[in-house]
């Protein structure tokens, strides 16, 4: 099973306001949606382990947008090898991964 968890900053959307919470939710969630992916009530983005390029299709677009990289608090990947949802998960922090800049050498 394939997850992917994503938490934006509230207060500081609510403090820049230009735009909602709930404005750039429906975007995130719909762009999943797009993709073929399902939204569980807890919030994570699920897929099958065959569902890997959906998966990266939604996340390298949101990594191209500026909102999302302004937004973003908490970016997780999660992957085992189970079709549901138990056992143990390798998790990958894209946040770190893939929006911090690498340092000059």
């Amino acid at each position: 099973m394939l997850k992917c968890e994503i938490v934006f900053d509230r207060n500081k959307i609510l403090f820049e306001k230009l735009y909602t919470p709930e404005k750039i939710q429906y975007y995130t969630d719909n762009l999943f949606l797009a993709y073929g992916l399902k939204k569980t009530a807890n919030g994570f983005f699920i897929g099958s382990n065959d569902d890997t390029v959906k998966f990266m299709g939604a996340i390298l677009s949101l990594k191209r947008m500026d909102w999302f990289v302004s937004y973003v608090d908490k970016w997780i990947w999660y992957e085992n090898d189970n079709d549901g949802d138990y056992g143990e998960f390798y998790t990958e922090d894209l946040k770190a991964q893939l929006l911090c800049k690498p340092k000059p050498v």
